[in-house]
Formats: C-alpha cells, structure tokens, sequence
C-alpha cells in the first residue's frame, strides 16, 4: 500500500522575480526572458539522475 505525500512550496520568491524580469517586456521578448531563467534538462540526463540516486537510496 502507497501512502501518498504531500508537500507544499512557497514560490511566492520566484514569481516576484519573473515579474520584474518581465515589467514592460512584449509577449515575445517575455518567452526569450523564460527560456534564458530556466534550465531545461535534456530528457537523457534526468533519467539518468534519477537511476542513480534510486541506486544510492536503496
């Protein structure tokens, strides 16, 4: 039986600096701005993280 978990984030930080990063930016030049904050992982490499530290949990 799985008990499912919870959790809660308090990401209030992040939105206040997506908006100041975005004030007065068109639509465009705010989907540049979001690529440019956030990394984006390759699918590969996120797979292979999570088989290691499921390796080393267990």
């Amino acid at each position: 039986m799985m008990v499912p978990l919870t959790m809660e984030l308090d990401i209030k930080g992040v939105l206040d600096n997506i908006h100041v990063n975005m004030e007065g930016l068109t639509f465009e030049e705010s989907i540049i701005r979001l690529i440019q904050m956030f990394v984006f992982e390759k699918r590969d490499i996120i797979k292979q993280r999570i088989i290691e530290e499921y390796k080393n949990y267990f």
